[in-house]
């Protein structure tokens, strides 16, 4: 710096420390100002578990609609039918229906599905329509492999408990249950997100 009585002058070398100075502080407004907008706009990887069925006839259609909104998400969707470790498995959000089992988790109520017992026509043509929660017995019943509370039925028995049903054909996923029905291979208890197609007659 060059100093007079009158005044005070930067020298070259100040010149340039200062104009370097000043990208600096630029540089670091720029920072600044795209750390606030990144915190505005959500991004990072989601990754979000739930059941088959529910992943692909209610999650898998608001995708695109998801993926627009929020462009800089990067979605992962996992499927499991049973219970899982969120942290063992990374997972951000897990979807599950029926009661919450560990009461150490955050979670909320996102909705309520009822159910139904579904058979093809194909089906009912073979073996006809059960009249009575009695006459199920007789007919090919369609449940899960590894998790027995789902085989306990909502209808009642004559001694006032929901039936609890001894699958003749059984598998882990409740999708692969709604192909089974519409296959003709017994009936089932469906979720009505999954049994939808009932409106139009397939089972």
């Amino acid at each position: 710096m060059h100093r007079t009585t009158r005044r005070l002058a930067l020298t070259e070398e100040g010149l340039i420390f200062l104009d370097h100075a000043r990208q600096i502080l630029s540089s670091v407004e720029r920072a600044e100002e795209q750390i606030a907008q990144r915190r505005d706009i959500p991004s990072g990887r989601l990754r979000i578990n739930a059941n088959a069925p529910f992943m692909l006839h209610v999650i898998v259609p608001l995708v695109a609609e998801f993926r627009q909104r929020y462009p800089l998400i990067q979605l992962e969707l996992n499927t499991d039918d049973i219970m899982i470790d969120l942290l063992e498995q990374q997972t951000d959000i897990a979807i599950r229906v029926g009661e919450l089992r560990d009461s150490t988790l955050r979670a909320r109520v996102l909705g309520s599905s009822a159910t139904r017992l579904v058979a093809s026509p194909a089906y009912l043509q073979q073996y006809g329509s059960p009249e009575s929660v009695e006459a199920l017995s007789a007919h090919q019943l369609l449940g899960f492999s590894q998790l027995d509370a789902h085989n306990v039925w909502p209808v009642w028995q004559r001694e006032g408990e929901f039936l609890q049903i001894k699958p003749t054909l059984s598998a882990s996923s409740g999708e692969t249950l709604r192909q089974l029905a519409l296959a003709g291979q017994g009936i089932a208890r469906l979720s009505d997100f999954v049994s939808r197609k009932i409106v139009s007659g397939v089972i």
